[in-house]
Parts: C-alpha cells; structure tokens; sequence
C-alpha cells in the first residue's frame, strides 16, 4: 500500500485542535441559543389571530349578533363568488380606507384562503384600528366547503 501523504504532528498540535474544537463549539452553541431566543421572542411577541370558522360565521350570522364581515380580496373575485352581507375593501386600500370600518363592531375579515386577510389585519392593528378584528379561517374557500355549496371555488 502506497502513502500518499504523511502528517506529523508536534506535541502541542493535538491540544491546539482541541481549543480549536471547543472555541467552534462555543461559537455554536451562542449561535444556537441567539437563534433560539429570537424564535421564541417572536413566538411570544406575535399576538394570537382571533379566528373564526366559516361555520361559526355563519351561526354568529344568523342569530344576528352585531358584526360586520370585510372581503379584502380584489373585485374580479368579489364579482366571481361572495359572502352575503359583505363590504369589498381590497387588501392594497385596507389601510387607507379603515375609516368605513366600524370599530364599536366586531370585524371579520375574510379573503380566498386566509392569508391575506390576516395580513390586513396586521396592517390594520399596525396603523392603529382600535376594534375587534377576526380572521375567517379558509376565507371563502372554507364558506363553500363548509356553509353554501352553491357558492363558486375559484
């Protein structure tokens, strides 16, 4: 068998590698924990989303409870499939137009699927709306799983 290459160490080498190792592993460990702490930081910093089922929309709907439902999706949506009773505000003028939004009322926002209708309720808090602002889970996609079949899925 034939030697490629050969390694000698002096006798200070293994103890320099080890404080070489163990300065990595610190680095690691700090980096770690750094990354931990913002993970959890953020976790306890984001406020929970107040949410509310197609279902329970519904039922909250039709016992006439006080509320009033916001579709923050574009208007060709609105136009293809929509939730009875409820005011068009498109997510890019949410903000802009908060003042048609009654804050002594419970507000449900609702979009295709939830995402950008919780993105305009974080901008809405961001810009300081003071009422109750509630997510529909699934939007409107969940309204025709769950509520009105006859409602069209895009």
């Amino acid at each position: 068998m034939q030697m490629l290459f050969q390694w000698e160490m002096s006798p200070q080498e293994p103890a320099k590698l080890e404080a070489k190792f163990w300065k990595a592993a610190k680095a690691a460990d700090t980096t770690r924990a750094f990354a931990n702490g913002l993970f959890e930081g953020a976790a306890k910093e984001a406020p929970a989303l107040d949410e509310v089922t197609a279902t329970e929309l519904k039922q909250r709907m039709d016992s006439g409870r006080e509320m009033q439902v916001i579709d923050v999706r574009e208007p060709f949506e609105y136009e293809i499939a929509k939730i009875p009773g409820t005011k068009l505000i498109p997510l890019n003028q949410v903000v802009a137009r908060m003042n048609e939004i009654d804050p002594s009322r419970d507000t449900v926002v609702h979009c295709k699927g939830g995402v950008r209708s919780a993105k305009a309720i974080a901008s809405l808090k961001q810009a300081g709306f003071p009422g109750r602002l509630i997510n529909l889970k699934g939007g409107i996609t969940a309204w025709s799983d769950e509520v009105d079949q006859a409602v069209p899925k895009y």
